[in-house]
């Protein structure tokens, strides 16, 4: 009958269904819907926080912020800061972005956001909503120099007319440019760039100097201790015994690198370390004792280097000014029958950069109260051999010790440099002796739901993760003994992340599930809850753990881990499942309390022997303040 009735239904089916709005009349009595809830991780990408910037809706809620714009305007300097902060909190903004990106997902679903932010940005960084770069060009110099001269740089004579090359340069008011150009010293009429560079051959003595410097400010793990006295050190490279620089990267890595510095480098970027080192230590321990009063404005050291292919002469090329000398390119070259150095100078178009500002129409050089305000000069990229800056807070304090030698404790630098987000701006302060970077920018996490068609940040929620439907989320596995099995831990549609060591037989194995970073810097009292299951296991807390690190970059092996153990009853026996069957049992509230203003990685350690594989299921993970 049950066949017939379908065979009688199908004439039915194909006379209603070329019917216009067959039901638009007669509705069923409930709401059919389609519903899309997902929890899903987004990491902010470079051109999200412009975008983010450039959302009416945002523009509009910005403006609703306070009376005299500062909100909008740190809403637009977000596009160059790439930076959340106290005045353009993520977690009023991002929900536009959301919306926006994913307008498919329905109530209930998470949005887990990564993103950049500090506590306190300065409110000057909020002029740098619009930062753009030029280039002077030749033309330009020719409009400075008119045909009295030709030369294809600025001298102090005309600095001055920058703001007239400017005006040629289409541009919104308030916008701020950062303007590369050669410089010079000297005047034209009396030589200029025509001036022949002052030659230093180094010799023991000089490098005896270096060696002194790393004995007395550098970690003797540095130190070649084989001789007494020390005669070679493997900070700068310097060797008194053979007047040379001693560059062998096979040595170097061997023996002399306490610091770890040199583990993940390849061989070309410890040789632009050996390079920048050397050229600082000449630049500030060298040439100042052979020049205590310099009269050349280009000084070009010769040296002997040993390196694992052997030994070369080898030369670096610096300038003086500003009552200092700098490296115009610190990379090694070779001479080629010639005093002249083939380095990546050559291909400098501009040693200067500068910081101006539209105002009324009028260009000048931008200045603050609150921070001297600076720009990285191309000789720093070619330097570095790129032409971007990927860790400011280690290349930027060199540049400025180089930079302003006669630094007082508490002056403050905002420099504006090419980062792998772009242009960005970030701010350093001088303890009297060293650079720091005030600005705090650090990675941040908010999860977001989307509640009666609102994405609302719920701030005392710092991981959410079901593994449901075989999902894996942004947690990662990784394996230290298998003992031939291809993997433990594999998600399942019904019971989460799941380990397991028995394929025919139990197997002695260590795997982790390892989850992304949890950010309780601002955490008060967080704790860890999941669903769990086991069986098949003869000591369940002495086979699987909960572990978590504060310093967790990319393997177990390589980082410390604390152990959280599990809630025990009143009779101080562990809170965890029987362990012979599949059972789930919650957690309760573990606490994370002793990690309050950390940045920490939980991870799930699964190990088996070859007398017992236990099996592992995990599910509906969450962490988050404690609720009362």
């Amino acid at each position: 009958m049950k066949k017939i009735f379908g065979l009688m239904i199908l004439p039915l089916l194909a006379a209603t269904a070329g019917c216009e709005d067959f039901y638009s009349d007669k509705q069923l009595d409930y709401e059919h819907t389609i519903t899309d809830v997902q929890s899903l991780s987004h990491t902010l990408e470079t051109t999200d926080y412009a975008y983010i910037a450039g959302l009416e809706t945002n523009k509009q809620l910005a403006l609703q912020q306070d009376d005299d714009s500062t909100c909008y305007k740190a809403l637009q300097a977000l596009a160059n800061t790439k930076c959340f902060s106290d005045l353009v909190p993520a977690e009023l903004f991002i929900p536009a972005f959301i919306t926006e990106k994913y307008p498919q997902l329905s109530s209930g679903s998470l949005m887990r956001i990564t993103h950049n932010t500090t506590r306190a940005l300065p409110e000057y960084m909020q002029d740098f909503a619009n930062i753009s770069e030029y280039t002077l060009t030749d033309s330009d110099y020719e409009s400075v120099w008119k045909e009295s001269v030709q030369a294809s740089y600025l001298t102090p004579a005309t600095l001055s007319q920058i703001p007239q090359i400017l005006a040629a340069v289409q541009a919104q008011e308030g916008e701020i440019m950062v303007v590369n150009y050669m410089y010079d010293e000297v005047e034209p009429s009396v030589g200029g760039s025509a001036e022949q560079p002052e030659k230093l051959a180094m010799e023991t003595a000089d490098f005896q100097r270096l060696l002194d410097w790393v004995i007395a400010n550098q970690d003797s793990g540095y130190l070649d201790t084989r001789d007494d006295p020390i005669t070679a050190e493997y900070y700068f490279g310097a060797a008194t015994s053979f007047a040379n620089i001693n560059n062998k990267i096979s040595t170097w890595k061997k023996y002399y690198d306490p610091d770890s510095l040199y583990t993940d480098m390849d061989d070309a970027e410890m040789t632009q370390l050996m390079a920048d080192r050397l050229a600082w230590g000449i630049a500030n321990l060298v040439l100042p004792e052979h020049y205590p009063t310099p009269e050349a404005s280009t000084y070009i050291v010769s040296f002997d280097r040993y390196t694992d292919d052997g030994t070369t002469e080898e030369n670096i090329t610096f300038t003086y000014e500003n009552d200092r000398f700098g490296a115009t390119a610190c990379s090694y070259a070779s001479p080629s029958g010639t005093f002249q150095p083939e380095t990546r100078a050559q291909d400098i178009t501009a040693n200067r950069a500068a910081v101006y500002v539209l105002q009324n129409g009028l260009w000048k050089a931008y200045k603050t109260d609150d921070a001297n305000v600076t720009a990285i000069p191309q000789p720093v990229y070619n330097a570095l051999g790129g032409n971007t800056i990927s860790k400011p807070q280690d290349i930027i304090p060199v540049f400025l010790s180089q930079t302003y030698p006669y630094a007082q404790s508490d002056d403050t630098y905002a420099v504006i440099y090419n980062s792998e987000n772009g242009m960005t701006i970030s701010e350093f302060s001088y303890d009297g002796s060293n650079w720091n970077m005030t600005t705090d920018i650090k990675t941040a996490v908010l999860t977001f739901e989307l509640a009666e068609q609102q994405w609302v940040a719920k701030q005392n929620l710092y991981l959410s993760e079901t593994f449901a439907d075989n999902r894996q989320g942004d947690f990662t596995i990784q394996d230290v003994a298998l003992d031939g099995l291809s993997y433990v831990w594999a998600t399942s549609s019904s019971y989460g992340m799941k380990a397991s060591a028995y394929v025919g037989g139990n197997h002695a194995t260590e795997s982790w599930l390892i989850s992304p970073l949890i950010d309780l810097k601002d955490a008060m009292n967080p704790v860890l809850s999941f669903d769990q299951a086991v069986n098949y296991t003869k000591a369940f807390t002495d086979e699987c753990f909960i572990m978590i690190s504060t310093d967790f970059a990319g393997d177990v092996t390589a980082c410390s881990w604390k152990h959280l153990p599990f809630n025990k009853d009143e009779n101080d026996a562990y809170m965890v499942p029987p362990g012979n069957n599949w059972d789930f049992m919650n957690t309760g509230n573990l606490s994370l309390s002793d990690y309050c203003g950390k940045v920490i990685t939980i991870a799930f350690k699964y190990t088996s022997s070859a007398t017992t594989s236990a099996t592992w299921e995990i599910k509906n993970l969450v962490v988050q303040e404690e609720m009362e």
